[in-house]
């Protein structure tokens, strides 16, 4: 089942937003005032949340199957103006209510991540590329101070590479996925959820390229860590985007629920891979630093390897068991 609109302009919205929120905070303020700097930083970021998710509340309609087909089947009822007996007490369906609010929530998400080997990947996956995100985000100001005496305003122009990278990736790949699978459903009559990941690959590739060229670059001319933060940043959005287009292919009445399992895992480990960034480049320096995460990130490669030649085959064997509630 392929994205629609409203689908489509939330899932790419959501992922510029959140990302250029950190990058475009990180360079407006001109400030020696670390303290007052970082509680603007949070208010900017927070303010352009909030007006985002009010701003979708007016221009974007319904997408989720079960919702839309609950409407529909109410207003036909009240159409036909069929009397019926209600099927249950009130204690009963306030019970059941009860139930649907902790199921989809709580429960599925935990669920598809321990029983369904693919979203489990991809959660770690993500999880380890949204934290490089975030890391990058917090020290490559101070690169450009220790290394090459910009001001603290001035640094913040280095997340210009971050910001072009991550904006011109999600003005380009969604539209170049969506040509593609309408490609293949020309060619073949139907697409797979698993034609969804080429760019996957490319990004896993491109991650660890941008890192080491951030992390050596940092011994040459100050563009060179900007040129490889910004092809980080290009890494970074051919994984993401392609990995949750998949699960929304993929799970389609679960796909919330699919997506949500990824968050937890990713929300986690942003919070707390970034407090290693000091200890990390204090011990091994900017370049050997980044060596080692773009090692990490280079070990899930064969991943998307497997996944392009046994990914129908698994999703099909460990389908997880969800019920409707």
């Amino acid at each position: 089942m392929p994205l629609n609109q409203s689908e489509s302009l939330y899932l790419r919205g959501g992922v510029l937003h959140s990302s250029q929120a950190c990058t475009v905070a990180s360079s407006r303020y001109r400030t020696n005032n670390r303290r007052l700097c970082s509680r603007k930083n949070y208010l900017e970021i927070n303010i352009l949340r909030l007006c985002y998710r009010v701003l979708c509340c007016f221009i974007l309609s319904e997408s989720y199957g079960p919702v839309l087909k609950k409407a529909y089947d109410h207003s036909h009822e009240r159409s036909q103006i069929v009397a019926e007996a209600p099927s249950s007490s009130p204690s009963q369906r306030a019970s059941d209510k009860l139930v649907f609010i902790f199921k989809g929530p709580w429960v599925r998400p935990a669920e598809m991540l321990i029983r369904s080997p693919i979203v489990l990947l991809f959660a770690l996956y993500t999880t380890v590329t949204q934290g490089y995100l975030l890391l990058v985000c917090a020290i490559l100001g101070l690169v450009y101070q220790e290394n090459y005496h910009f001001s603290p305003g001035s640094s913040g122009l280095a997340y210009l590479g971050l910001a072009s990278g991550l904006t011109f990736t999600q003005l380009t790949i969604g539209q170049l996925s969506d040509k593609y699978i309408a490609r293949i459903s020309r060619l073949y009559g139907a697409h797979k959820p698993e034609d969804r990941l080429p760019p996957l690959f490319i990004g896993a590739l491109i991650i660890p390229v941008g890192l080491l060229m951030y992390g050596w670059g940092t011994h040459t001319h100050w563009i060179v860590p900007i040129l490889g933060s910004g092809l980080f940043a290009i890494g970074y959005m051919c994984t993401y985007l392609p990995i949750m287009m998949y699960l929304i292919d993929t799970y389609t009445q679960y796909a919330a629920s699919a997506v949500a399992a990824c968050t937890v895992l990713r929300s986690i480990c942003s919070a707390i891979l970034p407090l290693a960034a000091n200890p990390l480049y204090k011990r091994l320096g900017y370049d050997w630093g980044n060596s080692l995460l773009a090692f990490v990130a280079l070990a899930f490669f064969p991943c998307t390897v497997v996944l392009a030649r046994y990914g129908e085959r698994i999703r099909v064997r460990y389908e997880p068991e969800l019920k409707s509630t």
